[in-house]
């Protein structure tokens, strides 16, 4: 954290610049998986709060829109669904445009976060209130253009839903070094096993993100290539 750490201040300040004065200012933080994203949302959050003075900053974490274990079921190859869960797909994107839309048109919203005990998302967990004036949505696909005719479709129209976009810019090595220790810690799985893991998903995931990424509408690259213990 201490890459970008730096940076807070001044970002901070500037998002407090651009609160509107009627609506919602929306910010999306993208990045491959275990680039660093929803820490930094909530630092930036918190910081963001703390300038202000009162909770004008809120996150809506694009995790609450992953598809239920029960809807990659119904999928037409549910084991392939349930290995690849984290890819397009595998997320509800028609639901978070929607939501989206409604965050700009309703002074109140209730939307879902994800649960990992339960592994499945957690129905209207997160409360957006009229004072929340500032709203960072957060989650690797939120800055997709150039996708494939037909597919992930809604992925473009929630990118442009959004009034800035940043990215953390993390080193794909170093983002999957962190994802073999992560799962190692979180799912229990040996160094081969998280390796593996890492690889046939998570790397899938993260260079279709790259190479779908726009580019050209990314308005802050936020650096974060530094080493976990």
């Amino acid at each position: 954290m201490a890459e970008f750490e730096a940076l807070v201040p001044e970002l901070a300040r500037h998002l407090v610049a651009s609160i509107p004065k009627e609506g919602r200012y929306l910010l999306s933080i993208a990045g491959v998986p275990a680039s660093g994203k929803t820490t930094f949302s909530h630092i930036i959050k918190d910081a963001t709060n703390q300038l202000y003075g009162s909770e004008i900053c809120v996150i809506l974490p694009m995790d609450g829109f992953h598809y239920y274990r029960s809807q990659l079921d119904a999928m037409p190859n549910p084991e392939e669904a349930h290995k690849r869960r984290g890819a397009p797909y595998t997320f509800d994107s028609h639901r978070l445009l929607a939501t989206l839309k409604d965050i700009r048109a309703k002074e109140e919203v209730f939307a879902p976060t994800f649960d990992h005990a339960l592994k499945d998302p957690e129905e209207n967990a997160c409360h957006i209130r009229a004072n929340h004036k500032i709203v960072i949505a957060e989650g690797i696909y939120l800055m997709l253009s150039n996708t494939p005719e037909g597919e992930n479709s809604d992925w473009e129209q929630v990118r442009a839903q959004f009034d800035e976009r940043w990215f953390v810019d993390t080193d794909l090595e170093v983002a999957q070094r962190r994802l073999v220790k992560r799962h190692m810690l979180t799912l229990g799985l040996n160094e081969a096993e998280a390796t593996e893991r890492a690889n046939s998903n998570d790397r899938v995931n993260s260079i279709y993100i790259l190479k779908h990424l726009d580019r050209p509408n990314v308005s802050k690259l936020i650096p974060n290539n530094q080493e976990r213990s």
